[in-house]
This record gives structure tokens, sequence and C-alpha cells, in this order.
């Protein structure tokens, strides 16, 4: 296993998890806390797709796209924070939101990974399938954990930290379609 790939994913991972857990006591702390998190995950994924194997360097923002990548973060805390609120009252509603979110989010990032401008091959079909493992995860997720009993709160965090990690490994393998 690739360290950055399980590096980015435990960042994407905590960021969600300290969100949620804070989201209805301290909304604005939880939304700082999922931007911060998300924007060291495209920093970590962009310097491992660039071929970076050193743990600690992993990090180094030297040389990336840092406002692009700050914008990519805010976004999707935008998406995700907008899904949840949606999701507690419509969650039909509330699923298409985060579908559509997330598609939109992973071809800007694709972009903006591959230096290419950011809404160029805009809406490509390659990043659906991805996207879905993330959004069904992600719906998975609160769905469990909004149930009763201790094995459900177990099992939403671990079913989620398994729907990003192969949501990763197929966003690689496009970015490397990408580039070609």
């Amino acid at each position: 296993m690739k360290l950055g790939l399980i590096t980015f994913t435990v960042l994407e991972l905590v960021a969600l998890l300290a969100w949620m857990a804070n989201s209805a006591t301290s909304p604005i702390l939880a939304a700082g806390i999922l931007i911060v998190g998300l924007f060291l995950e495209h920093i970590v994924a962009l310097n491992d797709f660039k071929g970076v194997t050193n743990f600690v360097k992993l990090f180094n923002p030297k040389g990336l796209p840092i406002t692009k990548l700050a914008i990519a973060s805010v976004s999707e805390a935008i998406v995700w924070i907008l899904w949840l609120m949606v999701a507690l009252e419509l969650p039909i509603l509330g699923a298409v939101i985060l579908l559509v979110g997330i598609y939109l989010q992973h071809n800007a990032e694709i972009n903006i990974f591959i230096g290419a401008p950011t809404f160029e091959k805009f809406l490509s079909s390659r990043v659906l399938g991805f996207t879905a493992l993330e959004v069904g995860a992600g719906i998975a997720w609160l769905v469990l954990i909004s149930m009763d009993g201790l094995l459900f709160k177990i099992l939403g965090p671990l079913v989620l930290t398994v729907g990003l990690y192969y949501e990763h490994i197929g966003q690689g393998k496009a970015l490397k379609e990408a580039s070609v």
C-alpha cells in the first residue's frame, strides 16, 4: 500500500469524523476542522500524485497551487455541510446534492491536479464511478451512525473508511488517465 494514499485517506476520514462529531454543538468549529482537514488532504494527495514518497514532504505545499487547493477545500466542505443540513430533513434531496456536488468537485480537482484550467474537460464520465462510491459511503455512514447501538456507531466510520479508500484509488486511476 502506498503511504500517500493511506495518509490522505486518513486525513479526509478524520476531517469528516471530527466535523460530524462537532457539527451539532459547534458548527463553526466543525466547518473549520473540515476545511483544514480537506486542505491537508489535498496537499498530500497532490504531492503523492507528483511522486513524493517521503512522509514529511507529503505535507510540503511548496510549488503547489495553494489558492486552488484552498478553494477546492472550502467548496468541498460546503458540499458536505449542505448535504448534512438537507439530508437530515430530506434524505433524497440530500443525496442528490452530495452526488452532484462531489461529482463537480472531483472534476475540478482532477484538472487542478494535472495543471489544466479548473473547468477544462469538465463533467467527465470517468469520475462518476468513484464519486458514487464516496457518496454511497457518506450516506451509509450517516444512516448507520443515526441508528441506535454501538455496533452501528462503529460500522458507520468503517464503511466511510472503505469507501474513501477505494474512491481515492479510483481517483488516482482517473488522474493517471487524464494526465496522459
